[in-house]
C-alpha cells in the first residue's frame, strides 16, 4: 500500500520531499524504490539533494538516483557530489545502472570525458551505446579523443551513435 501511494505521490506537484524523505531508508526494498522513483521523477535539485544523501544496496534504487543526477537537476550546488556518485555508479555490477550513470555524467560535459571513455570498452554493448550517445558533451570537438572512440568498438550500433554525437559536436568522422 505504501509503494502504491508512493509512486501515486510521484505525480504530485510539488512533492513534498521532507515528508517522502523517511522513505528513502524504509527496511522494504520496494518502498525504498517507489520513494525514490517519486522524488526523481521531479527532476528537482531539493530531490536531488535527498538522492545524494540516501543510500540502498538495491539496484533499482540506485537506478533511480543515476538517472536524476544530470547537470540540468543539480545544478553548481550539487555538481561535484553528483559527479562523485555518478562515477561510482558507471562502475556498478549491474549494467542498466551503469547505463543510466553514463547517461547522466555525460550532461556535465568535459569531466565526464575519463568515464565516457572508459565506458566505451565496457563488457556490456548497451553500456557500450550509451556511451557512445552521450559523448558529444564529454567529447566536445577534442578530435584526438573521437578517434579514440572510434577505435574502441566496430559494433554498428556503437559506430552508428558514435557517428551521430560526433556530428552534433562538429566533429567528422571517418
Amino acid at each position: 500500500a505504501v509503494t502504491a501511494l508512493l509512486v501515486a505521490a510521484s505525480r504530485a506537484r510539488p512533492l513534498p520531499f521532507a515528508a517522502l524523505a523517511p522513505y528513502l531508508t524504509d527496511s522494504d526494498p520496494q518502498v525504498r524504490w517507489a520513494a525514490a522513483y517519486a522524488i526523481a521523477r521531479q527532476h528537482s535539485p531539493a530531490g536531488a539533494r535527498a538522492l545524494l544523501q540516501a543510500a540502498s544496496p538495491d539496484a533499482a534504487f540506485r537506478a533511480e538516483v543515476a538517472r536524476e543526477l544530470t547537470l540540468k537537476v543539480t545544478g553548481d550546488s550539487l555538481r561535484e557530489r553528483a559527479i562523485a556518485r555518478l562515477r561510482q555508479l558507471a562502475a556498478d555490477a549491474d549494467p542498466d545502472i551503469r547505463i543510466n550513470a553514463i547517461r547522466s555524467i555525460g550532461t556535465f560535459g568535459p569531466v565526464a570525458r575519463s568515464t565516457v571513455l572508459r565506458a566505451l570498452n565496457d563488457r556490456d554493448p548497451n553500456v557500450r551505446v550509451a556511451a557512445a550517445q552521450s559523448a558529444t558533451a564529454a567529447l566536445g570537438d577534442a578530435r584526438a579523443l573521437w578517434d579514440r572512440a572510434w577505435r574502441t568498438d566496430t559494433i554498428f550500433k556503437v559506430r552508428q551513435s558514435l557517428l551521430e554525437s560526433a556530428m552534433a559536436a562538429g566533429v567528422v568522422l571517418p
